[in-house]
């Protein structure tokens, strides 16, 4: 009875360590693949997070994550066969019920394994047990473990990828602002130098019609300065015949007023000598028979036909002075009507371009 008891406990003792060590590898197996799934589902959801120029990326991080989800069902299906051969085994005889109960139910108390433990396990019974806890810890460590591992790398390489490519991302936005701001302020430029071209056009078509209309003026200020030359040298030339006019009216007064006194004077002689002559013809009558009075009588005569020869000459002479005289009238009228004419046209024309020119402002 010692030795039974003493085997049931030693039986015990080893049924509950292998028992604790397979509810905690499957505990520990359980809370790493929850912890593969949560990183997992974390990493789906970051991945929302990333900016549209890391597609590329996102889709080996599906793929990746993909991977790791087959390789996560991969080490469950091995371990599911594993917990099935362990219960083949506990399974093998019939009185090892209550711990291939004990086993199956991995989370019950182990008082309550105590009661329902009714027999020992044979010596191969536990050969299988330890052979299973390697197999559990050699699957553990292969399928789960290393991939774990490997992933954990993984993980971290691609978090380092996507800081570096986020890093870009931003440098990369940053330019782009930057290239932007440049743009916008060349066109800004752009603008005002248009601006400034429109503005030079308009001023040049200013002063081109400013320039034109100062051309036009100048002409007109030429064309009538030359105008005013001309009528200040018709008017000199008027003046200066007027003068010479009015002089030489003068002289033809004076002229005048000396033939006037020649031709009284010559009347006065020719009265004289027709006093004289009837003198003499009475003389002549009184005295046939005197030769001396017929040649006093001739010589009278002689110079009576010479005076009056002189007196019909002046008298022509005369005629002719007043004729010159009235043409002389004639002319002075005649010029000074002819500068009456062009001071009224020269007027008129000063206006008419006046008007032209306030009309041209």
């Amino acid at each position: 009875m010692m030795s039974l008891s003493n085997h049931h406990e030693k039986t015990t003792g080893i049924d509950d360590s292998s028992s604790c060590y397979l509810g905690n590898s499957k505990n520990r197996a359980n809370e790493d693949h929850r912890a593969v799934i949560t990183e997992v589902k974390e990493n789906d959801d970051k991945e929302g997070q990333y900016p549209p120029k890391t597609k590329g990326m996102k889709k080996h991080r599906v793929s990746g994550t993909d991977a790791m989800m087959e390789k996560t069902n991969k080490v469950a299906s091995s371990l599911k066969d594993a917990m099935e051969e362990l219960d083949r085994i506990w399974d093998v005889d019939d009185d090892d019920n209550s711990c291939a109960s004990s086993l199956s139910s991995f989370d019950e108390d182990h008082e309550k394994q105590m009661q329902n433990v009714e027999s020992l396990p044979s010596s191969p019974s536990r050969n299988r047990v330890r052979q299973t806890a390697a197999l559990l810890v050699r699957v553990f460590s292969n399928e789960l473990y290393d991939p774990a591992v490997q992933a954990l790398a993984e993980h971290e390489e691609l978090r380092s990828e996507a800081i570096n490519l986020t890093h870009q991302l931003e440098i990369s936005q940053r330019e782009v602002k930057r290239l932007k701001g440049s743009e916008l302020r060349s066109k800004e430029s752009i603008q005002n130098l248009l601006k400034a071209v429109d503005r030079s056009t308009e001023e040049a078509k200013d002063s081109s019609q400013a320039k034109l209309v100062e051309a036009k003026l100048r002409a007109d200020l030429l064309q009538t300065r030359k105008e005013r030359d001309d009528l200040h040298h018709e008017s000199m030339v008027s003046k200066r015949s007027l003068e010479l006019v009015t002089n030489e009216a003068n002289s033809l007064k004076q002229e005048k007023s000396r033939l006037q006194k020649e031709n009284i004077r010559l009347e006065r002689e020719a009265r004289s000598a027709r006093v004289l002559a009837e003198s003499l013809s009475r003389s002549k009558n009184a005295n046939l028979n005197n030769g001396n009075d017929e040649h006093n009588a001739e010589f009278y005569k002689r110079k009576t036909r010479d005076l009056e020869t002189h007196l019909q000459g002046m008298t022509a002479r005369l005629a002719e002075k007043n004729q010159e005289l009235m043409e002389l009238r004639h002319c002075r009228d005649r010029n000074l009507s002819q500068n009456r004419l062009e001071a009224l046209r020269a007027g008129k024309k000063i206006s008419n371009k006046k008007i032209r020119v306030s009309n041209a402002r």
